[in-house]
């Protein structure tokens, strides 16, 4: 047998074994090279800290939660029917008939619409009262404010006075137009004709009412109302006018005098 005969080699048994390809010692050679880590444990601060931030995060989405249920409570309608403000229910038949002071334009029938002009005129500040809840309202902003039939009447005599001063050359159609008044209430007084949505069968009269006229003029035709004297009675009691009676002589139509005190 030759010495360097070919001879089937038997593998050997070895204790080797490839380093590891994944992270699973990492921590034990972080320790090893850094002894101080075996031992070290998380610092007070660093406790402090890591409850603080816990708490800063909770504050924090408790804050977006409050302001989401803000967003949701604002986009819904914040005012409506109070029952402390309120002409009580429509049983009242009347039959207003006309004026022709009202109708009229003349300088000498002002006196009329005066009280419209007057500062605070329908506004009103009410006390406090209690909710569905039991809870007092304290509240001012929904505790003061104005009743809209004042409104309504106020939009009136500032339209009456645009065509007044139109009448004058005192004021031009660009102007009002322009203005911030007598066009927002043009548009307020289309509001209320449809909320009031007045749906009584009006029939042809003639100008002094008796049934065999033509014209449809609606004025002597009995209407179902609600009692107006009722917020009247509220205004004379609560009315903001009352701490401060001034006549207001200007932006009467949303176009201010040079000259406020003429």
């Amino acid at each position: 047998m030759s010495l360097y005969e070919d001879r089937p080699s038997t593998p050997k048994p070895s204790n080797y074994s490839p380093l590891a390809s994944s992270h699973e010692f990492q921590g034990e050679d972080e320790k090893l090279l850094h002894p101080g880590l075996a031992t070290r444990s998380p610092s007070k601060w660093g406790r402090v800290w890591k409850w603080l931030r816990l708490v800063l995060e909770i504050v924090g989405l408790l804050l977006l939660l409050s302001n989401f249920l803000m967003l949701l409570n604002y986009s819904q309608p914040v005012t409506g029917p109070d029952p402390r403000v309120s002409s009580g229910p429509a049983n009242k038949h009347m039959m207003y008939g006309s004026d022709p002071r009202y109708m009229s334009f003349n300088h000498k029938y002002d006196y009329l619409w005066s009280d419209a002009f007057t500062e605070s005129w329908g506004l009103i500040a009410l006390p406090p009262f209690k909710d569905a809840a039991g809870l007092y309202s304290k509240d001012p902003v929904h505790d003061e404010g104005g009743i809209g039939m004042f409104h309504a009447f106020h939009c009136l005599a500032s339209m009456r006075t645009a065509l007044q001063k139109m009448n004058e050359s005192s004021v031009t159609l660009e102007q009002l137009q322009h203005g911030d008044h007598v066009a927002h209430c043009f548009d307020y007084m289309r509001n209320v004709v449809l909320c009031t949505a007045d749906d009584t069968f009006e029939v042809p009269r003639n100008r002094s009412g008796h049934p065999w006229g033509s014209i449809i003029e609606g004025q002597w035709d009995v209407r179902t109302c609600r009692d107006h004297t009722r917020l009247q009675h509220i205004m004379d009691k609560y009315g903001q006018w009352r701490r401060r009676d001034k006549l207001v002589y200007h932006d009467e139509v949303g176009v201010p005098n040079e000259d406020p005190e003429v």
